[in-house]
């Protein structure tokens, strides 16, 4: 059974939103094995064959969070190589916060 990972970051409640409805999009697909979290340790990343991760923008760049954790992830060595992998960020059309 296929293990995927809704992994989001989310300030203003936004973002978790999102998360949510892609959790139950990838949760309706049969034998699929869906996880919505928040956090999962760098290591955890390797139980999970698909990643969708979603975060807001802020100055039209990923939140520090994000970064740092997947900057530890790779220093841990942490390998997502033959992983499915999808980034998400929220913001409006001119590339402003959505609040």
């Amino acid at each position: 059974m296929p293990k995927i990972l809704v992994l989001y970051y989310s300030r203003s409640g936004n973002t978790e939103k999102m998360a949510n409805a892609a959790a139950n999009g990838a949760g309706s697909v049969a034998r699929t094995d869906v996880e919505l979290n928040y956090y999962v340790s760098e290591e955890q990343l390797s139980d999970y064959e698909a990643i969708l991760v979603g975060t807001p923008t802020y100055h039209r760049n990923m939140p520090r969070i994000i970064k740092n954790y997947f900057e530890e992830a790779a220093m841990k060595n942490v390998s997502l190589r033959g992983k499915s992998l999808l980034l998400s960020d929220l913001m409006d059309g001119a590339g402003n916060v959505q609040s």
